[in-house]
């Protein structure tokens, strides 16, 4: 799934800010929004919920496709999704919630809480802040090793350690930023060292309980357990058919992500957290501070144009998750899918303008989707053409690459061959994709 430039929790918590009445989102842009996510629920390109509240008004609540295709058990609002990386929200404020008491410290090396920790280096250099703002150099856990590997066997934070403990760390911890799940796994293991209790019993007594998430939790793939959505990919292999996500994902979600809410229960968590019932006041504004540019990304902290937006974005094959909250207007979007098509980039960036309006990256975003839909209706000759005359925009590969993966299950062999060369066409010449 391309990833795009993430719109994360962004928060300041100035009490003057917070004072001001919010001002009405316009009836206009939420009926734009919905009519973008009934064109793609009535195509059949999206399966999901959408939820936007502003305050304690829901101003739209749409549920599309199915949660269980076997069963034909349509998703709603009681279906519980997969969050992959939304999830790092709970265990950031799990984290906050031990500062808070003292437990722990954020400066503090992870061999202050975990002196057994296999790895010398990330025990000795890497600090839980560095941790939490990915800049820690852990490797990630989706490698060979995780694909070849069993998925029943990962079930508890410390099951994840084989996959990268022994790995050396890509650059100085505090010198660099890169994505890691496994330093939030570790994280999870500071949590249990230093509480007492599984991460899952942290999270469930210190996060869901307070939020009043009773529909959440860190559901077991081998468990029959009500409600969950199972995740779809389309099947490269049988064109116009779907396969499950169930020998791709892990049997449990953890400290990284990969538990279950509903839409309604992450709007509370939202709210719990805006509202200081997860953290007192002190470090409810910690949580909820904009970092240095670069950092913030574990609390979800960011400044977007002149709005404070708190959120976090997660995916996996079948699996698709985004929150945002504007603090200046008080608006929560939250989409879930259990569907892993293109259509999800096209509702992601309809959320983000709904939040903040039109920003830097969506121009490279509209850029593609233009040459896409020239090329789709009038071949590549029209693509070509288009795309050459305007060399200084940028043109998403990633973007094009599902577009022609989708159209080619789909059947559309043509159009999916011509996107296939305007990819290969606009590429540089070492095969990168242009960005």
């Amino acid at each position: 799934m391309l990833a795009l430039p993430r719109l994360v929790f962004a928060i300041t918590l100035g009490a003057s800010l917070l004072a001001q009445a919010p001002a009405p989102i316009p009836p206009t842009a939420i009926a734009q929004f919905a009519e973008t996510l009934d064109g793609f629920g009535r195509a059949g390109r999206f399966a999901g919920v959408a939820l936007v509240v502003q305050g304690d008004k829901v101003l739209l609540q749409r549920n599309y496709g199915m949660a269980d295709l076997a069963h034909a058990a349509p998703n709603g609002p009681n279906t519980r999704f997969n969050l992959a990386s939304v999830g790092k929200l709970f265990t950031a404020v799990s984290i906050l919630q031990l500062v808070q008491a003292g437990k722990v410290t954020l400066d503090a090396k992870v061999g202050s809480y975990l002196p057994d920790y296999p790895n010398a280096a990330v025990r000795d250099s890497v600090t839980l802040r560095h941790l939490l703002h990915h800049a820690s150099g852990l490797d990630d856990i989706f490698t060979e090793p995780y694909e070849q590997a069993g998925k029943e066997r990962f079930r508890e934070p410390k099951d994840f350690l084989p996959l990268f403990a022994d790995k050396a760390l890509a650059f100085e911890p505090g010198t660099d930023m890169r994505y890691s799940n496994a330093g939030f796994l570790v994280l999870g293991l500071v949590i249990e060292k230093v509480s007492g209790q599984s991460y899952f019993e942290f999270v469930e007594r210190s996060v869901f309980q307070p939020a009043g998430m009773k529909d959440s939790g860190f559901f077991e793939a081998d468990e029959p357990t009500k409600e969950l959505a199972v995740g779809y990919l389309p099947n490269k292999a049988r064109p116009g058919h779907w396969r499950t996500n169930t020998f791709l994902h892990v049997v449990k979600g953890g400290p990284a992500g990969g538990g279950y809410a509903t839409a309604a229960d992450l709007e509370r968590f939202v709210r719990a957290l805006v509202g200081g019932k997860l953290l007192d006041a002190k470090h409810t504004r910690m949580a909820l501070t904009p970092q240095a540019p670069g950092q913030g990304e574990a609390y979800g902290v960011m400044r977007v144009k002149d709005h404070t937006i708190l959120g976090h974005a997660g995916g996996f094959p079948g699996i698709a998750a985004s929150v945002n909250h504007c603090v200046e207007t008080g608006l929560t979007v939250i989409l879930l899918s259990n569907q892993d098509r293109a259509a999800w980039m096209f509702l992601d960036i309809a959320s983000q303008r709904l939040i903040a309006g039109d920003l830097p990256h969506h121009a490279d975003f509209d850029f593609t989707q233009s040459a896409i839909t020239l090329t789709a209706e009038k071949g590549i000759a029209a693509g070509l053409a288009f795309t050459k005359a305007r060399a200084g925009q940028n043109l998403l590969g990633p973007l094009l690459q599902e577009a022609a993966d989708e159209a080619l299950w789909e059947g559309r062999k043509q159009q999916g061959a011509d996107l296939l060369e305007l990819l290969r066409a606009t590429s540089p010449d070492d095969g990168a994709q242009r960005r």
